[in-house]
């Protein structure tokens, strides 16, 4: 059978190897026998206590590997609600690239679908997968065009992906900077029409392949764990949106059950919550806003008396930014990078938690000092809270 008539078998099979990878990759980030704080939805919901989080993580690795073996409508499912319980134990595992394989594998979970009946709704899926990568593109884009993402995030690629250097025009006009976000932009607003679709996808694919070599070696040579997403994000996007003349409709009356209401349920989320994050209503990574420059980092100071009750291995994560006297500086983002391999969730909510977590070691008001920032640093372009902020 030709991939591209019916290409969702080796799509299950991409989702669930590019989800595989990313689990592997940031493997502390499954456990609860780690250094870095559990943060629930929920406070009070526990994690599992070791050794058995270490059995539910092995059992998580287990099922996306049988998923790309033998990928079953029963695999899914049980992938997904472990997914879920993971989650609801602790939202540093709300990773963009958790929710992608999580949304994109869940139409996979329906019975309409797995079912052996000829008239399978193969148009649907495919709807679907085209739905979400529209989304996703327009937005990521959108969150790009920002003075901060040309100012800070454009001159690190330049610098380490096309080794600019001083005096090179790759610096000195700034404005380049806007052809990745408007690209993005461009993809997006070019999946939705049947004519332009295939144009668009290899835009699609070209980011992608500039974002693997950014992130890996050649490049910045960080944040590795987001590089099988963007392999798997490749595949997804030409088995779905290359040579695929559909039109885009959001409402399926004539399908029953699921299907009908599956794609205006997708662009709900996808569509329509990430404006909500231009005024702060919706979560960062839930909507597509990837380094946009616009993503807020913690530091923590800490005097003295606070150096003495903070656990020692915590002195790998010190950065020299001298915010506080008499002490040191905490960097939360090298701490997450360095221990679980992915970025902290960047919401307020996330570092009021992470704040909470030194406030519980009974150290003094006066001793610890929590600040807020919008890379790059800088005096006044900051905001401060204590153990007390609401």
């Amino acid at each position: 059978m030709n991939v591209l008539t019916n290409p969702f078998p080796l799509i299950q099979r991409i989702l669930f190897g590019g989800y595989l990878a990313g689990v592997l990759i940031s493997w502390k980030l499954w456990i609860s026998s780690r250094l870095f704080p559990l943060i629930p939805v929920i406070e009070g919901i526990p994690g599992f206590p070791s050794p058995l989080d270490f059995i539910i993580a092995g059992l998580f690795v287990g099922l996306l590997a049988a998923g790309l073996i033998y990928p079953h409508r029963r695999i899914v499912q049980a992938t997904l609600v472990l997914t879920l319980i993971l989650a609801f134990q602790d939202q540093m595992r709300w990773q963009p690239w958790v929710y992608t394989y999580a949304l994109l594998l869940a139409p996979f979970a329906l019975k309409e679908f797995t079912s052996t009946k000829k008239e399978k709704p193969v148009s649907p899926l495919l709807l679907y997968f085209q739905i979400f990568l529209i989304g996703l593109y327009f937005w990521s884009g959108v969150h790009k065009l920002n003075d901060n993402f040309v100012d800070v995030i454009y001159p690190l690629f330049a610098v380490s992906l096309f080794k600019a250097g001083e005096g090179s025009f790759l610096l000195e006009w700034k404005w380049l900077g806007y052809i990745i976000p408007v690209t993005e932009f461009l993809v997006g607003i070019g999946l939705i029409f049947p004519r332009t679709r295939r144009w668009a996808a290899i835009g699609a694919i070209a980011t992608h392949v500039i974002i693997i070599l950014y992130l890996s070696p050649l490049g910045h040579n960080e944040n590795y764990v987001v590089i099988p997403w963007n392999m798997a994000m490749i595949g997804v996007v030409f088995l779905s949106c290359y040579r695929q003349l559909n039109p885009i409709r959001l409402w399926q009356s004539a399908l029953v059950g699921s299907w009908k209401w599956t794609g205006i349920v997708l662009a709900f989320f996808v569509w329509l919550m990430p404006a909500f994050n231009l005024r702060g209503r919706w979560d960062t990574y839930l909507s597509f806003n990837l380094y946009s420059g616009n993503i807020e980092h913690m530091y923590v100071g800490l005097r003295n008396q606070a150096l003495e009750k903070i656990d020692k291995r915590l002195t790998a994560y010190y950065t020299p930014q001298n915010i506080i006297e008499e002490g040191k500086v905490l960097d939360i983002s090298e701490w997450s990078f360095k221990e679980l391999n992915v970025p902290v969730y960047p919401e307020k909510r996330i570092f009021k938690a992470i704040a909470r977590s030194f406030c519980e070691k009974d150290i003094p008001a006066d001793q610890l000092m929590f600040v807020a920032y919008k890379p790059p640093f800088s005096n006044g372009k900051y905001r401060t809270f204590t153990c007390g902020s609401d």
